[in-house]
């Protein structure tokens, strides 16, 4: 009988050992952090030990989200939190706490204070925990994931103690899954959802692709070489940042996908296979037009304004790139088309142009034409369109 074992009370030895096998097994691994959290909570608020709350808090790889976690609190069930960046992650590292787990990386084990003004301990106090066991499970940097057992009454020996004893199987059932996550989070974070749940499903061979017809967007902020000449860098920056806040969620929240982010470009696709391409178009009509409205609000004291083209063709959507270092992207005529579309936008001082295959394909859309365009490195000319949005100048 190993050390960890042997301080348990025999009636709790085999909850314990049945415990660890149950976090190693198939049925365990099945399930995803919420899943587990539920079921192991449900597990140790069985034993009779006063454990009211199993929670995970880890700092998190994320864009938006400098901490979270999940926990499961008898008679309540699952509980899912985040927090942002400055100033919320500051406030909470403050707790001392939170300091001794996620900072220093030792474990804690003590009453929480109701008199205590940080968010931790108020988030604690508010469910009824009074007594807590907190301990780091691994750490990789800064990102550090730590357990903590709460009791609305009180800890005994034996409760931390068993705790202590399927630590080392909860550490690796929970270790996989919060990995698997941040690998979720950065591809979608750094090549979008669909493209990296493609790349973590294996589709990671140079070459390898897919052919298929899309609603193509590209949108280019005008002005934006002589902008970043003429003010200091970190500007510069804020006012990207706070371009693609208008952009981006124009084009995600009709249903497109954006690819890449070119200098102060966004190249995007609206491809969803549930939709005809009817409805993909006007998806991304819809998406321009809600770009052109966003961009009304000043942004940092400046109006930026912009370039839109819009082209539906046929594209390869996969890996480019060389050697150990690839790109998950569209390429293809159809996407150089829609390049030379956007340059065509500002010359002929309109904020948005079509193509004719897309506007054949948006038949309740009012248009304009521009007449028939020749575009570098294209044999044909194509004829252009400038949509006639209500409320625009466009």
């Amino acid at each position: 009988m190993d050390t960890l074992l042997s301080v348990l009370d025999p009636s709790l030895r085999p909850h314990a050992e049945a415990l660890r096998a149950w976090f190693l097994s198939a049925e365990c691994h099945a399930l995803d952090l919420e899943g587990l959290v539920t079921a192991a909570g449900e597990h140790f608020g069985a034993l009779g030990l006063n454990i009211d709350r199993l929670g995970f808090h880890s700092r998190a790889l994320h864009p938006a989200i400098s901490a979270h976690g999940v926990s499961w609190l008898s008679g309540l069930g699952l509980h899912r939190f985040e927090r942002g960046y400055d100033p919320v992650l500051p406030e909470l590292l403050a707790d001392p706490i939170l300091h001794r787990v996620i900072l220093d990386n030792r474990p804690f084990r003590g009453r929480i204070s109701v008199e205590s003004d940080t968010p931790f301990q108020r988030h604690m106090t508010e469910f009824g925990i009074r007594d807590l066991y907190m301990v780091p499970l691994f750490g990789n940097g800064e990102i550090v994931t730590a357990v903590a057992w709460g009791s609305r009454t009180g800890l005994g020996e034996q409760a931390v103690a068993f705790c202590d004893a399927v630590m080392s199987a909860l550490r690796a059932a929970v270790e996989v899954r919060v990995l698997r996550d941040i690998g979720v989070t950065l591809m979608a974070t750094y090549v979008g959802s669909r493209a990296g749940g493609l790349v973590l499903a294996g589709n990671i061979r140079r070459g390898t692709s897919t052919k298929m017809e899309a609603a193509i967007i590209f949108c280019d902020l005008r002005g934006f070489t002589a902008l970043s000449n003429a003010i200091p860098a970190d500007e510069v920056m804020g006012l990207l940042d706070g371009y693609f806040d208008r952009v981006v969620p124009a084009i995600e929240g009709q249903g497109g996908e954006i690819l890449k982010f070119m200098g102060d470009g966004v190249l995007g696709v609206f491809h969803d296979p549930s939709r005809t391409p009817a409805q993909n178009c006007g998806a991304a009509l819809r998406a321009a037009q809600g770009v052109l409205a966003t961009l009304q609000a000043e942004i940092s004291g400046r109006r930026l304004e912009t370039s839109i083209a819009l082209h539906w063709g046929t594209v390869l959507y996969g890996n480019i790139g060389a050697g150990n270092r690839l790109d998950f992207t569209v390429i293809g005529p159809a996407v150089n088309l829609t390049s030379r579309i956007e340059g065509e936008c500002s010359p002929r001082g309109e904020s948005v142009l079509v193509s004719d295959a897309f506007a054949a394909r948006v038949p309740d859309a009012r248009f304009r034409s521009i007449g028939r365009v020749a575009l570098r490195g294209f044999a044909e000319p194509v004829e252009l369109f400038a949509p006639l949005f209500e409320g625009t100048d466009a």
